[in-house]
Protein backbone atom coordinates (compact mmCIF):
# COMPACT_ATOMS: atom_id res chain seq x y z
CA UNK A 1 0.00 0.00 0.00
CA UNK A 2 1.49 3.32 -1.01
CA UNK A 3 1.45 6.29 1.28
CA UNK A 4 -1.13 8.10 -0.87
CA UNK A 5 -3.54 5.18 -0.64
CA UNK A 6 -3.07 5.10 3.11
CA UNK A 7 -3.79 8.83 3.38
CA UNK A 8 -6.92 8.42 1.22
CA UNK A 9 -8.15 5.56 3.39
CA UNK A 10 -7.53 7.43 6.63
CA UNK A 11 -9.19 10.58 5.27
CA UNK A 12 -12.23 8.62 4.12
CA UNK A 13 -12.51 6.90 7.50
CA UNK A 14 -12.19 10.21 9.36
CA UNK A 15 -14.84 11.90 7.22
CA UNK A 16 -17.20 8.96 7.69
CA UNK A 17 -16.65 9.11 11.47
CA UNK A 18 -17.27 12.86 11.64
CA UNK A 19 -20.40 12.61 9.48
CA UNK A 20 -22.12 10.09 11.76
CA UNK A 21 -24.15 11.65 14.58
CA UNK A 22 -22.85 11.29 18.14
CA UNK A 23 -25.91 9.31 19.21
CA UNK A 24 -25.33 6.79 16.41
CA UNK A 25 -21.66 6.43 17.38
CA UNK A 26 -22.65 5.74 21.00
CA UNK A 27 -25.21 3.18 19.85
CA UNK A 28 -22.60 1.40 17.70
CA UNK A 29 -20.12 1.40 20.59
CA UNK A 30 -22.71 -0.14 22.89
CA UNK A 31 -23.46 -2.85 20.30
CA UNK A 32 -19.75 -3.69 19.98
CA UNK A 33 -19.51 -4.05 23.76
CA UNK A 34 -22.49 -6.40 23.85
CA UNK A 35 -21.04 -8.62 21.10
CA UNK A 36 -17.68 -8.97 22.82
CA UNK A 37 -16.68 -12.36 24.25
CA UNK A 38 -16.52 -12.89 27.97
CA UNK A 39 -13.15 -12.13 29.54
CA UNK A 40 -12.18 -15.74 30.26
CA UNK A 41 -12.90 -16.80 26.68
CA UNK A 42 -11.03 -13.80 25.30
CA UNK A 43 -7.91 -14.42 27.40
CA UNK A 44 -7.81 -18.21 27.64
CA UNK A 45 -9.66 -19.46 24.57
CA UNK A 46 -12.47 -21.97 24.51
CA UNK A 47 -11.11 -24.28 27.21
CA UNK A 48 -12.75 -22.39 30.14
CA UNK A 49 -15.99 -22.12 28.19
CA UNK A 50 -15.96 -25.87 27.49
CA UNK A 51 -15.24 -26.66 31.14
CA UNK A 52 -18.06 -24.39 32.24
CA UNK A 53 -20.45 -26.09 29.83
CA UNK A 54 -19.40 -29.51 31.14
CA UNK A 55 -19.57 -28.64 34.84
CA UNK A 56 -22.79 -26.60 34.83
CA UNK A 57 -25.13 -29.66 34.65
CA UNK A 58 -23.18 -31.41 37.43
CA UNK A 59 -23.42 -28.40 39.72
CA UNK A 60 -27.11 -28.10 38.91
CA UNK A 61 -27.71 -31.76 39.84
CA UNK A 62 -25.63 -31.55 43.01
CA UNK A 63 -27.56 -28.50 44.12
CA UNK A 64 -30.85 -30.45 43.95
CA UNK A 65 -29.60 -33.57 45.73
CA UNK A 66 -30.30 -33.90 49.47
CA UNK A 67 -27.27 -34.02 51.77
CA UNK A 68 -25.66 -37.41 52.33
CA UNK A 69 -26.26 -37.39 56.08
CA UNK A 70 -30.03 -37.64 55.45
CA UNK A 71 -29.46 -40.83 53.47
CA UNK A 72 -27.22 -42.36 56.12
CA UNK A 73 -29.80 -41.86 58.92
CA UNK A 74 -32.64 -43.58 57.04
Amino acid sequence: MSSQELIKFLTRALVEYVDTPAAERKKQKQMRKMQRDEWHVHWFGLVPAALTMMLRPMVHLLGKMPPLNKWLRA
